[in-house]
């Protein structure tokens, strides 16, 4: 038997292709939309930042010092977990604590103003030699990645120059708080530019922030 369709069997089939058309780009503008979110060019993200409220922005620098704080304060984060917070860097985090390790020395020596100074030389100028010797050495890290690792990573020499301010502890207690501050420094440093560059290398870069360190520990000791 040969049973022609009806108009109305038609006009439904045609309804039916054109809902599952229609469902085929929605779907294809989501996933089209969110991969243009996710390869954003740098340029819109800083049209996007240029032109939101001005409370979104702190709270987003907020939470970025908050969130490399924590990377800094517990060492049995894993190596690969700190290396990828190379490429979210800011610059708030390192000048606030340079600010204070600065005015901490300053005001325990009596508004000493060399103290300061000596202390902002010594971050700046030595976080451009750490950039130096790892561009030199091939670390895939920026002059401006490498000032925001160096400045989260003095975090506990500012704990350290906030303890020594007070003058009750004995010899002994300042020396191991020192050693212990320093070597907390040097494995957050250690940990953040372990991503940048190969193995074989790494002690190589992490050389002159070591230094930096050590120089800084020094001041503080002696203070």
């Amino acid at each position: 038997l040969n049973v022609k369709p009806s108009k109305d069997t038609f006009k439904k089939l045609n309804e039916d292709d054109k809902g599952n058309k229609m469902e085929e780009k929605g779907v294809n503008r989501s996933i089209s939309s969110e991969e243009y979110e996710r390869n954003k060019p740098f340029s819109e993200e800083i049209k996007d930042t240029l032109h939101e409220p001005i409370m979104n922005t702190i709270k987003r620098d907020l939470r970025l010092i908050y969130t490399k704080m924590k990377y800094v304060l517990n060492p049995f984060i894993k190596e690969a977990d700190r290396a990828k917070q190379v490429k979210q860097w800011d610059l708030w985090g390192p000048l606030i604590f340079t600010l204070l390790l600065a005015i901490t020395l300053m005001v325990s020596r009596g508004i000493n103003e060399r103290q300061f100074t000596l202390v902002f030389v010594l971050f700046w100028f030595g976080g451009f030699l750490v950039y130096l010797n790892g561009n030199l050495m091939g670390a895939n890290a920026s002059l401006f990645q490498i000032l925001c690792l160096l400045g989260y990573s003095v975090f506990p020499l500012n704990i350290l120059a906030i303890l020594l301010s007070y003058r009750g502890i004995f010899e002994i207690v300042r020396a191991i708080l020192a050693i212990l501050a320093c070597t907390w420094s040097c494995f957050s440093i250690s940990g953040f530019l372990g991503g940048t560059i190969t193995e074989d290398k790494k002690y190589m870069v992490l050389y002159p922030a070591v230094l930096v360190f050590l120089f800084l520990t020094g001041i503080i000791y002696m203070n």
